[in-house]
């Protein structure tokens, strides 16, 4: 069953980056809540009962939970329950669905973000969706650290409109490359942000060192150069790469999640919305 033709645009642009897990027992309605999931453009990781998801959420960064209630090994109220008493999982959005609707303000009590009745209207699980992850963004500060030797107008211009706009960021300016690692591991932030041509060690060795940390394997990093005149867009293999395409290349290559090109202030700022909404 797809999706209305008018769904609203705002939970595709919520649904960038977001990762949702699916649970239930039958495999028809994992498979059923997944395609629905994936044309609205998330990504869906299934499971079948809260003994596997719990599994799954030690291993993997999500954004939201979908359950059903009664599930072998594992039901939906001991999972949720479990998830609430977690310091690693009480803050992700959890949406019930299932047949029991006479159970609803059991699970209000325990905190989940909505309860939605079998069979599930795929519309409105996109707007219960969308609900809880606005909310959870709303209530979340994003932690960027970002090293430049010389802060610029233009980024702290950018970060101050952000914020002026509600959005919650904490950013840490680091100046100084020595002990570049040992500073980010020290705040363990959502976002590092990287000049590749102004540290002690080769920008792609950092990246790889990062992120064999436990810290900061799931931490985001992106790269920018503030090298002068330099060729602000990767060029396609076939045509000749300049030294500084080559090393953003690397830093991509080596796990950077993004290029900052140009590194200004519109280009940053929409950065800021991609990556802490």
């Amino acid at each position: 069953m797809s999706c209305p033709a008018n769904a609203n645009q705002a939970v595709k642009e919520l649904a960038m980056r977001k990762r949702i897990l699916v649970i239930d027992d039958e495999v028809d309605m994992v498979r059923l809540l997944g395609h629905r999931l994936a044309m609205a453009e998330f990504e869906s990781i299934p499971a079948n009962n809260g003994k596997q998801a719990l599994q799954i959420l030690s291993e993997k960064e999500l954004d939201l939970v979908i359950t059903d209630i009664v599930m072998p090994e594992m039901d939906g109220y001991t999972l949720c329950k479990l998830m609430k008493a977690s310091e690693h999982y009480a803050h992700l959005p959890i949406i019930v669905t299932t047949a029991f609707s006479e159970r609803e303000q059991e699970f209000r009590d325990l905190g989940v973000d909505d309860f939605l009745i079998k069979p599930v209207d795929p519309q409105k699980l996109l707007d219960a969706i969308e609900r809880a992850l606005s909310r959870h963004h709303q209530k979340r500060l994003h932690k960027i650290v970002l090293f430049e030797k010389d802060v610029s107008p233009a980024i702290k211009m950018a970060i101050k409109q952000f914020r002026d706009m509600g959005f919650k960021i904490d950013v840490e300016f680091i100046q100084d490359h020595t002990d570049l690692i040992r500073e980010v591991l020290r705040h363990q932030p959502d976002i590092f942000i990287m000049d590749t041509v102004q540290t002690d060690m080769p920008a792609p060795q950092i990246i790889r060192q990062l992120h064999g940390y436990v810290l900061t394997r799931e931490m985001s990093i992106l790269v920018y150069t503030s090298e002068s005149g330099a060729e602000p867009k990767i060029k396609k293999r076939r045509r000749a790469k300049t030294q500084t395409d080559s090393i953003i290349q690397q830093c991509l290559d080596a796990g950077a999640a993004k290029a900052i090109c140009p590194w200004d202030r519109e280009t940053f700022l929409s950065v800021l919305f991609e990556y802490c909404r």
